[in-house]
């Protein structure tokens, strides 16, 4: 359950979300994006045919604006 604040949890994993595994609005919530950031990310997942390997992976297929690049880096993981 690393990286997936919305399920319950033992430990805390200090509020970092999985790219891979984290539904799209919580991805959105804890990186601060709107919805359209998310819908972009959840695109680049689903023609993306295995989990992505880092966080700048995402960042680049997903195609999202360099602006929010400083935001999902700062809360964002890779764990599966």
């Amino acid at each position: 359950r690393i990286g997936r604040p919305d399920l319950p949890r033992q430990y805390d994993d200090g509020g970092l979300v999985d790219i891979n595994t984290a539904p799209p609005s919580v991805i959105a919530q804890c990186c601060g994006l709107d919805a359209h950031a998310a819908e972009q990310i959840n695109r680049a997942r689903r023609q993306h045919p295995v989990p992505f390997q880092s966080v700048d992976e995402l960042l680049v297929l997903a195609e999202l604006d360099v602006t929010a690049w400083d935001l999902i880096r700062e809360r964002a993981v890779v764990y599966s």
